[in-house]
């Protein structure tokens, strides 16, 4: 679950902008590397704001937190297993080589701050300050000495929270700090697992780099009206459809539904339509001797129930404009086209009115 959980931050940091290296199942001289690289040269820019997801194991050692690298042996060879494991100390160095102003950690993992204060206060009104003063901050999802759940919810709860698919920006100005994620994290995780995994969130222990707050800047919601617009709109493209099918069920065409299907290829009715239209044809082929008077009233019984005829009956009483420019784009010489193009003005002088 690790690795799904880092690819999947991966993308969702792609999608907002970040440049992305993604690095798996690290040994111990690769993770060092990694990090020290990453704040050195990724760092080297003023204006670049650093973000590292760190998904694996954690472990606290006589009250330092350690980083366990893929080729680590287990804590209880202290000896071998600190010369293999990553201190969160030498992480606290890595931080400082940054010459950027923003830097933020996320470890889904558990050992106890060695590094940073753990805060519990209530997020910054301001973020014009906060954008202008270096920090270095972290997040993990859990304390020392617990179980931290491998099920993808901290994870999970992470990308909702850029996504503002949850109330996470508490002062609600569009801007989600690593402040306000940390509160909501810690929040919800601390819920969720009922006390048993406690995120832990704060700045680093250092005078120069714990005055700023990192930032995301979030999605616009959705307006009311756009909501309730496109509700509208699906409603009446729903509508239009049953229409249409109400209007060519109990047909003997088979062009009818060849009609249907056109139009609504991923409809309702898709798979009844071709049913009965493929049963209509199979049954006119056996009947395809029958006499000239049966001919002409088939024929006559199709110009009465034509595709075009069945499309304007599902749209005429439509108040919707995009239902008559498909007409139109559809049959753009149709028998109908007149009475499309007086149709939408009409609404259009309406929609005018009520403005």
């Amino acid at each position: 679950m690790a690795v799904q959980d880092a690819k999947l931050i991966a993308a969702e940091l792609k999608k907002r902008g970040f440049t992305v290296t993604l690095r798996l199942n690290l040994n111990a001289e690769e993770l060092e590397t990694a990090f020290e690289t990453f704040f050195v040269i990724r760092g080297s820019d003023p204006n670049a704001r650093l973000f590292v997801w760190y998904a694996g194991h954690g472990h606290t050692l006589n009250g330092e937190g350690y980083l366990v690298p893929a080729d680590a042996p287990r804590p209880d060879a202290q000896t071998q297993f600190k010369l293999k494991a990553l201190p969160m100390r030498s992480l606290g160095n890595f931080v400082r080589l940054a010459e950027s102003k923003h830097a933020f950690a996320v470890f889904d993992s558990c050992f106890s701050g060695t590094i940073f204060d753990s805060q519990r206060a209530l997020p910054p009104a301001a973020i014009t300050l906060a954008t202008t003063r270096p920090v270095r901050q972290f997040l993990t999802s859990g304390d020392a000495e617990q179980t931290v759940s491998d099920d993808g919810t901290f994870r999970e709860l992470f990308i909702r929270a850029l996504r503002r698919e949850e109330t996470a920006d508490a002062n609600r100005d569009g801007y989600l700090t690593a402040t306000e994620l940390g509160l909501f994290m810690a929040d919800r995780v601390t819920n969720l697992t009922q006390a048993r995994q406690t995120p832990l969130y704060g700045k680093l222990r250092d005078k120069d780099y714990d005055r700023g707050d990192f930032v995301f800047a979030l999605a616009p919601p959705p307006k009311p009206d756009d909501i309730g617009s496109r509700t509208r709109r699906d409603a009446k493209a729903k509508s239009a459809e049953h229409l249409f099918w109400e209007s060519i069920q109990d047909s003997e065409d088979p062009a009818m539904f060849d009609a249907y299907l056109a139009q609504y290829p991923n409809g309702s009715f898709m798979a009844i339509a071709r049913l009965r239209r493929d049963k209509l044809r199979s049954g006119n082929n056996e009947s395809s001797g029958t006499g000239a008077g049966s001919g002409q009233s088939q024929q006559h019984r199709r110009r009465l129930t034509s595709p075009e005829d069945v499309t304007w009956r599902s749209i005429q009483f439509s108040a919707d404009v995009e239902d008559f420019k498909a007409y139109l784009e559809r049959y753009p010489n149709g028998k109908y086209a007149g009475d499309a193009h007086r149709i939408m003005k009409k609404l259009a002088r309406g929609r005018t009115g009520k403005r």
